[in-house]
Order: C-alpha cells, then sequence, then structure tokens
C-alpha cells in the first residue's frame, strides 16, 4: 500500500492509482482513509484544455 500512496502522490491526475488505493484500504478495514482519499482526489482542479486553432 505504500507504493500506492507514493504514486498518488506523485502522479495525482491518475484515476486509477487512486481507484486501487482506495480499494486497498476499504479492504484493510480503513474505509474513512478511503474517503478521505477520495475526496483528496476530487479536490483538485480540472485539467484545462485549450482550443487549437
Amino acid at each position: 500500500m505504500h507504493e500506492l500512496v507514493r504514486l498518488v502522490a506523485a502522479l495525482p491526475l491518475r484515476e486509477r492509482f487512486v481507484e486501487l488505493l482506495m480499494l486497498a484500504l476499504c479492504r484493510t478495514g480503513r474505509p474513512a482513509d478511503a474517503l478521505a482519499a477520495y475526496a483528496d482526489a476530487t479536490l483538485l482542479p480540472p485539467r484545462a484544455v485549450l482550443p487549437v486553432r
């Protein structure tokens, strides 16, 4: 699980890493931490998409 925490911290926009971290936390009896990981991930600003001319 430590590796997932490191990956989420290094690559916060990779939703799959957040998903795996949440699943691992929930399966190890830490549902509150799983919800906190979700909340942290959803507080990230959306990526801006600029039109190409």
